[in-house]
């Protein structure tokens, strides 16, 4: 049975349009070797060279994942119009939030995710779900060990034997870095590698300049074969590509859809790079769908890097982005009336609800399903006496609306230290007292980091959370005495600053 769901009609007409590119006329099922044959004469012009991806987008409590979960659901034929679809397609549904927890490679946070990792979680997931075997990504990503092993003993016997003029520019940073180094200096010049994010990887000191990197590649020729060299040298591409390949194969018997929830949790440009050379060695008969909080498909600044969107390397014709808005008083009243059927809201009442929850989907079914169980909606909407906070059933829904907003921040402490900060901070203007709460020198480039991580930090008219999140986590900090004991520090160095 599938839950209740409202609106994104754009979305899912779209989407069900690429489905049935993917299914093929009744011909062409019917009479593939005809169909097939035909196409080859002709040359079918019609056939998209891309693979079909749809780019949903928007910040945290938006109802991605719902959709995600729809989207799914027409997939695989479960609502009684989409019936045709039913065992047409493999599904495939990859939530990031969920595959970190235990995964120690996702778990060391956004800017520090490796491409491989990414793509040893896909390949999990893919071959959980598909039962794919997947032999060339297995065989890429030994060799590749072999390389990493033998660039290792290359280096230690190097530090060990002291330095030759064919090596006079690796330091012994570089040598005791070892092969995890030396494939972060050769990343420099790699397409779609962030060079501020790769330097910020390396060993404190070290220098990147053109010099050592020709001394780097020089080095790698010399401790590895002519084939593990172009390898080594590309194993992020190779890497990808060959589990592109592998879900080709899987693709060839039935078209798959991938679903790739939580995207912002690997989002970083070098994981979503590896992750588009997957897709295209997938081919066309592999539709992807990607929820997350940025904007993925126009180009966009990341620090002191580009992020070249996917309209760089995908087409129109086969590329669909949507960012999702917030209800419209009209859907937050038809939400009610289908959660809670037998109490109808009053004009008052959807007021305020549209008001306190700024038309957040999340906010909304939060409220539902509290008004559902008997909570009074007095008690929820409005304001919380200071001597009731924590006891109070709003108090409650704000914690959950706020740890929803923040649960990207867990894994990264400084983050969640500055988001806080500017929670506190009503006027936009006051950096000065910004900088002294975090105790920063380079308050911009830190809210920049910020920014190109969090939807919801902004840069326009001043540094700000956007209100739809700054509400929330203000009062939220009101009711929680342990997060005010814990972030004291904060409001000690903004006294001491304005004194």
């Amino acid at each position: 049975m599938t839950e209740f769901f409202l609106g994104r009609g754009v979305e899912q007409k779209e989407f069900r349009k690429m489905l049935r590119s993917l299914v093929g006329s009744w011909l062409a099922r019917s009479f593939p070797t005809v169909v097939k044959g035909a196409e080859k004469v002709r040359g079918d012009r019609s056939k998209p060279r891309n693979p079909y991806i749809c780019l949903f987008y928007g910040e945290g409590g938006m109802g991605k994942s719902t959709l995600s979960r729809r989207l799914e659901a027409i997939a695989g034929g479960e609502l009684e119009g989409d019936r045709r679809f039913r065992n047409q397609f493999q599904t495939v549904r990859l939530d990031w939030e969920r595959e970190r927890q235990g995964d120690s490679e996702l778990s060391v946070g956004h800017d520090r995710i490796e491409p491989q990792a990414v793509l040893k979680a896909l390949h999990r997931v893919l071959v959980r779900e598909t039962q794919g075997t997947f032999k060339e990504f297995l065989t890429v990503r030994e060799a590749i060990a072999k390389a990493n092993v033998k660039v290792d003993e290359a280096a230690r016997k190097v530090g060990q034997e002291g330095q030759g003029t064919a090596n006079a520019a690796l330091s012994k940073k570089v040598l005791d870095g070892g092969a995890k180094v030396i494939s972060l200096i050769l990343q420099v010049s790699a397409p779609g590698v962030a060079t501020k994010a790769v330097e910020s990887m390396l060993p404190v000191g070290l220098e990147l300049s053109a010099e050592l990197l020709h001394q780097t590649r020089v080095f790698v020729q010399r401790s590895l074969e002519p084939k593990e060299v172009e390898l080594y040298e590309n194993s992020r591409k190779r890497l990808a590509q060959a589990l592109g390949a592998g879900l080709a194969v899987v693709a060839k018997k039935c078209p798959v859809v991938v679903f790739l929830d939580t995207y912002e949790i690997v989002d970083r440009q070098e994981c979503d790079w590896a992750m588009r050379e997957v897709m295209r060695a997938a081919g066309t008969r592999v539709l992807w769908v990607v929820t997350g909080r940025a904007n993925l498909a126009d180009d966009d600044w990341r620090g002191d890097d580009t992020f070249l969107g996917y309209r760089a390397d995908f087409s129109d014709e086969t590329l669909f982005t949507k960012s999702l808005a917030q209800f419209s008083g009209d859907e937050i009243r038809q939400f009610f009336e289908a959660v809670v059927p037998d109490q109808a809201l009053t004009e008052d009442q959807a007021k305020h609800i549209g008001q306190f929850s700024l038309g957040i989907p999340f906010v909304v079914q939060a409220i539902a399903n509290l008004w559902r169980d008997g909570v009074p909606l007095e008690q929820l909407l409005a304001p919380v006496e200071e001597d009731t906070l924590g006891k109070n059933p709003r108090q409650a829904l704000i914690k959950k609306i706020s740890q929803r907003f923040l649960i990207h921040c867990r894994n990264e402490p400084q983050d969640l230290e500055a988001v806080y900060a500017l929670a506190m901070v009503r006027r936009t203007k006051l950096l000065g007292v910004l900088e002294a709460m975090l105790d920063e020198s380079d308050l911009l480039g830190r809210v920049e980091s910020l920014r190109s991580r969090y939807s919801f930090v902004l840069e326009s008219d001043g540094v700000r959370l956007s209100e739809k999140l700054a509400n929330f986590v203000r009062e939220y900090l009101l009711g929680r005495e342990l997060e005010r004991r814990q972030y004291g520090h904060l409001h000690e160095r903004a006294i001491a600053r304005l004194e």
